[in-house]
């Protein structure tokens, strides 16, 4: 499993106090099903985690649209995880995780 593709979904001029949702895709570059994957978006002002837990079957791609509130401005790494408890057996964990840096006006 993989997450790429990390970014800003809306508004394109973030403000605190205001509605914010990034976009990532979970992306499944395994050769069997991953069951039961979930993930979580941490801005260090919210975090945001999968309502539910979804299975990925091999070379399937998941997008995924998540945010909230800003209740301060200032700039933000956004990080992205999928399996962030280690629970799906995979060659490289490395790549469960994608991190940007966001400016909140």
């Amino acid at each position: 499993l993989i997450v790429k593709g990390l970014k800003l979904f809306r508004p394109s001029a973030p403000k605190s106090t205001s509605s914010v949702v990034f976009k990532f895709i979970i992306e499944n570059i395994g050769n069997v099903t991953a069951t039961d994957v979930n993930w979580m978006l941490n801005t260090s002002i919210f975090v945001k985690y999968s309502a539910e837990p979804v299975d990925i079957g091999p070379g399937q791609e998941v997008p995924v649209f998540a945010g909230g509130v800003f209740n301060t401005t200032g700039t933000f790494d956004i990080s992205a995880f999928v399996d962030y408890e280690d629970l799906i057996a995979e060659t490289d964990e490395s790549n469960n995780q994608q991190i940007i840096t966001q400016v909140i006006s």
